[in-house]
């Protein structure tokens, strides 16, 4: 690992959150002198304190980890901010439903050299296969990508990605109806990315298992086994918390409300789902919300 180049990145985040060291060494986490060595490039940051700083400075681990992963690169500075700017663009725009903003990241990234190594060719495919399936409704397109992205995971050993991709597959067959075969990606992709209990897990797969528990419960609702819905949707709402997955906090909430209406509590269901449109104006989810006013309409609620 680059000691030195991720000091200075961290350094750079720490100024521009505008934290002092002794203002992070408060928190207790991580003390004053081992911040300083870190910035210098003198010591190497284990993966809880990148994972702390990640949350405390608001960025994303997805450049962070490619540190990690790949200890011996040698990118110069202007191409790991380049590279990370990107893939952070394109999550913030996949996770927004951004399908367009999503595929001119993906062109821009695919274009240049920077996205050449296995994990970043993966991530690009399942990026494609996202963009097929909800830009083109191309699904045997969507589902060639979703595989290509698989066997990348497969042959670099890369469970989280192979979670999501799973996640994206399973998310392939709920627009098909195909929803036996979602149900069996989906409980794949959980076991993948279920920690041990010992294991203190990543931001990065906190977010991916909240995914899928929130798409379980949209398959066991079309399933009509509502009450497997409502227990998926309580464990996606309990660990939409923070960070990225809050987002799915106004679907969670709505899925839960649906799911009660049709187990008949529908004070219940009320309550869901009028909450979930408070969340999807919050998240700036439009249609989302007005769907949501439209079904309280059509429910009679």
């Amino acid at each position: 690992m680059n000691n030195c180049l991720l000091g200075q990145y961290l350094r750079k985040l720490r100024k521009e959150a505008e934290y002092t060291q002794i203002q992070i060494e408060k928190d207790g986490m991580i003390s004053q002198s081992r911040i300083s060595r870190i910035e210098k490039g003198e010591s190497a940051p284990t993966v809880e304190e990148l994972h702390y700083l990640s949350r405390k400075y608001g960025f994303t681990m997805l450049s962070i980890e490619e540190l990690l992963d790949e200890p011996d690169q040698q990118l110069d500075y202007q191409q790991y901010e380049n590279r990370g700017y990107l893939m952070e663009k394109m999550e913030n725009a996949l996770l927004k439903d951004q399908f367009k903003m999503l595929q001119k990241y993906r062109n821009q990234a695919a274009s240049g050299p920077l996205f050449k190594h296995p994990r970043e060719k993966l991530f690009l495919e399942r990026i494609e296969g996202i963009l097929q399936l909800e830009l083109y409704q191309d699904y045997e397109k969507a589902y060639h990508h979703f595989q290509s992205a698989k066997a990348i995971g497969e042959q670099t050993k890369q469970k989280e990605k192979m979670a999501e991709t799973l996640n994206s597959i399973g998310i392939l067959y709920i627009h098909q109806g195909q929803l036996e075969k979602a149900k069996h990606a989906l409980l794949e992709a959980q076991k993948l990315i279920t920690p041990h209990p010992r294991s203190n897990p990543s931001t990065k797969s906190q977010e991916i298992h909240t995914r899928i528990l929130y798409n379980l419960s949209i398959v066991t609702y079309q399933l009509e086994n509502f009450q497997d819905s409502i227990q998926y949707c309580y464990q996606t709402k309990k660990r939409s918390q923070d960070g990225m997955s809050a987002l799915l906090i106004g679907e969670a909430t709505y899925q839960l409300g649906l799911s009660q209406y049709y187990t008949g509590n529908e004070e219940e269901a009320r309550s869901h789902i009028q909450r979930s449109i408070v969340l999807f104006e919050t998240y700036e989810k439009y249609e989302y919300k007005i769907y949501a006013e439209k079904k309280v309409k059509e429910l009679k609620l």
